[in-house]
């Protein structure tokens, strides 16, 4: 099975600039949306396809560029005895340096001998696709054959899977058949008789070893309609002539006809018989169709967790599929606005500091952002989400449309560690936390060296402190009226007083506005966990952090407005 060793896109779509050497297995691109993910995927697609039929438009260009062209070249490795033919190929065998993950012009006996595609369409909107190599710059332009084409060409399962449960160019079933079995002549046949002599193409002893092989996987998989499956012609393509034998269920129906979870999970369990001539796989949106429980069944299909499987190209926004996969897996795809350029890599290559399988798990939805804001606990969480509530109400742009995920740091230090190593992924980064435990100098150093920002509310304050005491006394009231409706007001006087020593409760606290008044407040809300729990923070963040910023102190604001900031669009730094 052939193996996709580099991939260099210029100019294609959004993407301007793109070099990545992916995995041998499942790469699961991540990252925010429009970074480009699906681009990749095309431009795999597009660029070993074995019809080179495909149409191209404007909008294929980057930013409409049509003069400057576009130009993708992937580069394969693993390759098919077929294409070692050093008298048909031998100018355009290359080499693939693994441990320097760079590609050598010249073969090498130390080296992997490599073939590298090319795709390049320029102004007037034909697809020109040749063998490269520099070796053989200005020379006139050579292709793979047809038959060779169709050993590298990718599965495609797309959104569309019922196209694979019949026989035709390219489908799973037709991969499946041996070289020499063509589907025309049975269906020649079949269509005498229509449906009824259809039946006969199944006495094949081709068709029926697939057929076996299509039953076997249905079972596994609990798909009932697929387990006695049989072949039929499919009758929706004969007014054009383009009928096809297909699979059909035990009363006739077509299998196309199965649901896009159910067809999707059949065909992937086609695709890991690994008897395709090909060992690639392209799967946009891999969750599409497929409740939770059925998708990690649908990642084992694909090969995931297994080191010599068929390599597939994935992309997400579900975290169940991220948390599914090992952090191997996972490849973030990034876009630097400075230099224009996008940049794919692997999860697990990033010198984090941790362990990155359990920064996965823990912090799936952080993953398929742009930016990760790491919250030191619970309050600080719904602070965060309340505030985007009450900026939202505001007529301003969620969090979630800029791309931005909350997630929980777990206190400190492990907050200031996973804010680090999601920066040293790539992601903008802010630490958002108390300031009564602070950074020791190595933890902070390990922060900004991973481009993360902190912000806290200083002056050795604790959330609850820097709210207490920040806020006007009309919004104080207005938090212990929270506090008051979640834990009824006995128990909030019962807290007050226990940490005044029974001097002060809540009414005489509530009648004044006095220093002493509010750090008692504020002491109590923190050794009692009056807010701490998402929800909570977040009708504090809501309700009366976001109205009453514009009353706060002058430092309680600048907080705020940082975050506010940051949020924007701010720099980390």
């Amino acid at each position: 099975m052939s193996r996709i060793r580099h991939i260099a896109i210029r100019r294609f779509r959004g993407i301007q600039q793109l070099d990545w050497a992916p995995r041998p297995g499942l790469n699961a691109v991540l990252g925010a949306g429009d970074v480009g993910k699906s681009t990749v995927l095309d431009a795999v697609a597009l660029t070993l396809s074995a019809t080179r039929r495909e149409v191209f438009y404007d909008t294929d260009f980057h930013r409409l560029n049509v003069e400057a062209g576009f130009d993708i070249r992937i580069t394969l490795g693993e390759l098919p005895e077929e294409l070692h033919d050093v008298e048909r190929y031998g100018d355009y065998l290359r080499g693939w340096n693994a441990e320097g993950v760079a590609i050598e012009d010249e073969p090498a006996a130390h080296l992997e001998d490599v073939l590298t595609l090319r795709l390049v369409v320029g102004a007037d909107l034909e697809g020109h696709w040749s063998l490269y190599s520099e070796r053989t710059d200005g020379q006139d332009a050579r292709d793979l054959s047809l038959p060779h084409r169709a050993l590298v060409a990718p599965v495609v399962l797309d959104q569309s899977p019922a196209t694979h449960l019949r026989w035709a160019r390219h489908s799973i079933l037709q991969r499946l058949a041996e070289p020499q079995f063509t589907v025309r002549t049975l269906v020649a046949r079949a269509a005498r008789g229509l449906r009824e002599q259809a039946g006969d193409a199944g006495d094949d002893a081709e068709v029926s070893a697939i057929v076996e092989q299509v039953k076997t996987r249905a079972r596994e998989l609990g798909i009932r309609p697929a387990q006695e499956a049989q072949v039929l012609l499919d009758a929706f393509g004969i007014p054009g002539w383009n009928a096809s034998l297909a699979l059909h269920d035990n009363e006739g129906v077509p299998l196309r006809r199965l649901g896009t979870g159910s067809s999707r999970l059949l065909v992937a369990g086609l695709f890991h018989s690994r008897l395709a001539t090909t060992g690639i796989a392209l799967v946009d949106e891999a969750e599409f169709g497929l409740e939770p429980h059925r998708i990690a069944r649908f990642l084992r299909l694909l090969g995931a967790g297994e080191d010599d499987g068929p390599q597939v190209f994935l992309t997400t926004h579900s975290p169940v599929v991220v948390r599914e996969l090992s952090s191997g897996e996972l490849a973030i795809a990034h876009y630097d606005s400075v230099f224009g350029t996008h940049e794919i890599s692997n999860v697990a290559d990033a010198d984090t500091g941790l362990d990155t399988q359990a920064l996965v798990r823990r912090n799936a939805e952080a993953f398929l952002a742009a930016a990760v804001i790491v919250a030191e606990g619970p309050t600080e969480i719904g602070l965060v989400r309340g505030l985007d509530y009450f900026w939202v109400a505001q007529n301003q742009s969620p969090l979630a449309l800029q791309g931005i995920a909350i997630s929980d740091g777990g206190g400190i230090p492990q907050a200031a560690t996973r804010a680090a190593a999601f920066g040293k992924l790539g992601y903008r980064v802010v630490l958002l936390m108390d300031d009564d435990r602070p950074l020791t100098a190595v933890e902070l150093q390990a922060v900004e060296r991973g481009g993360a920002r902190v912000i806290t509310w200083g002056n050795g304050q604790a959330t609850e402190e820097a709210l207490f005491n920040g806020l006007d006394w009309a919004d104080v009231v207005s938090l212990l009226d929270i506090a008051v409706q979640i834990w009824g007001e006995v128990h909030v006087s019962q807290c007050v007083g226990n940490v005044s020593g029974g001097r002060l409760d809540l009414p005489t606290c509530r009648a004044s506005d006095q220093q002493d008044h509010r750090e008692h407040l504020a002491r109590a809300a923190k050794e009692h966990g009056w807010f701490k729990r998402i929800d909570f923070g977040e009708r504090v963040g809501q309700e009366v952090l976001g109205p009453g910023w514009e009353r706060a102190s002058a430092h309680l604001q600048a907080t705020v407005t940082a975050i506010y900031d940051w949020t924007r669009g701010g720099q980390n730094d």
